[in-house]
């Protein structure tokens, strides 16, 4: 079983819904499918009245697309994962709630971000 790429914590209406993929945070497949699940089920969640995105580590808030899974949808990258991403990163910027970035180290660490930190 593989770990989980997405934390998810809510307390007292704060949803804070973590990146965690090492060593950088890229988004690859697998986090993707894991952050639309988790978007889907806090929009849902009365509890939350507000949303933190943010990374683990240190290195990164997300790094942005894994380049390296470009190789196994070769024939097809945009519809088998560019326009996955683009589809989860649409729904987090049309979250029903309020949405922060919780971006370590700025501006280096947003330098890197990728679009995930500006949706927010």
């Amino acid at each position: 079983m593989s770990p989980d790429r997405i934390r998810v914590a809510v307390a007292d209406g704060v949803g804070v819904l973590t990146l965690d993929n090492p060593p950088m945070n890229v988004v690859t497949l697998a986090l993707t499918r894991e952050l639309d699940a988790a978007l889907g089920r806090l929009a849902g969640e009365a509890d939350v009245r507000v949303l933190i995105v943010t990374g683990a580590g240190e290195r990164a808030f997300c790094a942005g697309s894994d380049i390296k899974e470009f190789s196994s949808v070769a024939d097809d990258v945009v519809g088998k994962k560019l326009g996955a991403e683009n589809a989860v990163f649409s729904r987090l910027a049309a979250f029903p709630k309020p949405t922060i970035a919780a971006v370590e180290a700025w501006p280096s660490a947003a330098a890197s971000s990728s679009p995930c930190a500006a949706i927010c």
